[in-house]
């Protein structure tokens, strides 16, 4: 299911913006921190 995160999820990991269609591990935090 994809996730407004997913969608459109910003740059904290200092990486530029980009859509991705799978969710790395690592965005696994930031996803929860973007939703809380």
């Amino acid at each position: 299911m994809p996730t407004p995160t997913e969608q459109h999820w910003t740059p904290i990991h200092g990486e530029p913006y980009r859509p991705v269609p799978y969710r790395p591990a690592r965005m696994a935090t930031t996803e929860t921190l973007a939703r809380a």
